[in-house]
């Protein structure tokens, strides 16, 4: 599309995002979100290339902060890509960077979406850390989400197998 003089819009990097994360390349959607915010009108080049830095090196916390900061300065925040890579990294197994960026999140009040929340809740179900999974579920019914009941089954045969 670049090559050919298009310009992507916001809805077409959300569908690459999904797509790689859903394959379990959530560093490449990394990337491909940071081209998107280069594209933002006034932009910190110095603060993109910080993010990206991070990132490369491992600190996807700070990376993430990072990058919300941009976002809270564009008054240009979309929940859209934190939710997704919330859903990737428990999809490439990496739980413990999903729930990182959780914390992130609800610290910074970004809505998490309840997709995001059930991946986080599978996830931590798998690698027997049940209570965080719990303390998840119980903050998705303090946001009155409503959860299917497979993932309350979930949670409760893994509270019971854990005991």
């Amino acid at each position: 599309m670049v090559k050919n003089g298009c310009t992507p819009t916001v809805i077409i990097y959300k569908t690459l995002l999904t797509a790689l994360c859903r394959r379990g390349r959530v560093a490449q959607t990394f990337s491909l979100w940071l081209e998107y915010v280069r594209s933002f009108p006034d932009q910190d080049d110095m603060a993109i290339k910080l993010v990206e830095e991070n990132f490369e090196h491992g600190n996807v916390e700070e990376a993430i902060r990072g990058l919300l900061r941009i976002d809270f300065k564009c008054k240009l925040l979309d929940p859209s890509p934190y939710n997704i890579w919330l859903i990737g990294f428990c999809r490439a197994g990496k739980v413990g960077e999903a729930l990182k960026l959780f914390s992130i999140l609800e610290k910074y009040k970004v809505d998490i979406s309840p997709p995001s929340c059930v991946m986080l809740i599978y996830g931590l179900c798998q690698c027997r850390m049940v209570d965080i999974a719990v303390d998840i579920f119980l903050n998705t019914l303090e946001k009155d989400y409503m959860l299917l009941p497979p993932v309350f089954n979930r949670l409760i045969t893994s509270l019971f197998l854990s005991r």
